[in-house]
């Protein structure tokens, strides 16, 4: 299954190659695609991403500003892969990502 990572392009001007490579490292490079889009919304608070696919609860964050909340999104997109339904546990998600959270939105039925 692919999953698809969303990244604000205009209030952020995110390293697309450079998050390639970091996911590369820990998954199937078929496993997720990259897509930037011009806005995500809530522009008060740069750096809006966000995580789905079929069948899974996806995901919404911002303020991936930072190193650190880069890495814990990327640790958490590892975690999130392996999960069969998308649901991780507060205890088990990454510390580094924790304030980043803005929801999640459940699967949509097929």
């Amino acid at each position: 299954m692919t999953s698809t990572l969303h990244l604000c392009s205009t209030c952020q001007n995110f390293d697309v190659a450079t998050i390639s490579e970091r996911l590369a490292r820990h998954l199937p490079a078929a496993a997720i695609t990259i897509e930037t889009y011009p806005c995500l919304g809530g522009c008060g608070v740069r750096g809006r991403a966000s995580i789905a696919a079929d069948g899974k609860w996806s995901w919404l964050f911002n303020a991936i500003s930072t190193s650190d909340a880069l890495d814990s999104l990327i640790d958490f997109i590892v975690l999130w892969q392996e999960s069969p339904d998308g649901l991780i546990e507060k205890s088990k998600r990454p510390r580094g990502l924790h304030r980043h959270f803005l929801g999640r939105l459940p699967p949509i039925a097929g």
